[in-house]
């Protein structure tokens, strides 16, 4: 249930993300609209105050891009490993032809639902992060969503790779070592996300 809350959450912030990232772009060139210059007069406090501001908009367009850019590398990443499954599904028709039975191979079903589980998760913490001010609590979180990143990079690629029989129980323990780290990390991250509200510990940026 406190999994489930936390998700809700993310997602609460992840729902008007097209919305939120538009608006900023257009304030960026508001911003820049609305620089003003003396007609026949060359002035330099007005001449600064454009550079000033040109160079915050560029900031700011910086910081959109980075955040909606890995929002978007992982929802792709999302929908390609909802494809996984039919790939894992014959992967775990030849495991049974190794002599492995339907309950062993039952780890790599397992392993897809958490990859896609943590893809989801990484995706809404990108969005939760543009708003977040920087902090102490902001860094752990970020601390905390490169550790799932990382991981979860791992598991896909121990996913994608080709099984044989001489591979066969090193991946397996590979794998079920991963998700297993891959669902601890991502209850950690969402744990401190809901710690963040209880405690209000969270400050945002501010439109």
């Amino acid at each position: 249930m406190l999994l489930k809350s936390n998700i809700l959450m993310l997602n609460l912030f992840a729902a008007n993300v097209g919305a939120s990232f538009a608006l900023t772009v257009e304030k960026i060139g508001m911003t820049l609209l609305n620089v003003r210059y003396n007609c026949n007069r060359y002035n330099e406090d007005d001449a600064k105050a454009a550079r000033d501001a040109q160079e915050r908009s560029r900031a700011a367009l910086q910081r959109y891009l980075f955040y909606c850019n890995r929002y978007m590398n992982h929802m792709q990443s999302l929908r390609f490993e909802h494809k996984l499954y039919a790939q894992v599904k014959q992967k775990m028709e030849e495991m049974q032809q190794h002599n492995m039975s339907w309950i062993e191979v039952q780890f790599l079903k397992k392993a897809v639902d958490v990859l896609c589980q943590c893809r989801a998760t990484l995706m809404y913490t990108y969005v939760f992060a543009f708003y977040l001010k920087k902090n102490n609590q902001s860094i752990i979180f970020e601390n905390n969503q490169a550790d799932l990143e990382n991981a979860t990079e791992v598991l896909s690629g121990y996913l994608e790779r080709d099984i044989s029989q001489d591979s066969l129980q090193d991946i397996k323990q590979k794998v079920q070592d991963k998700y297993r780290y891959c669902e601890s990390r991502r209850r950690v991250l969402l744990q401190h996300v809901h710690e963040g509200y209880e405690k209000d510990l969270w400050e945002y940026i501010e439109d």
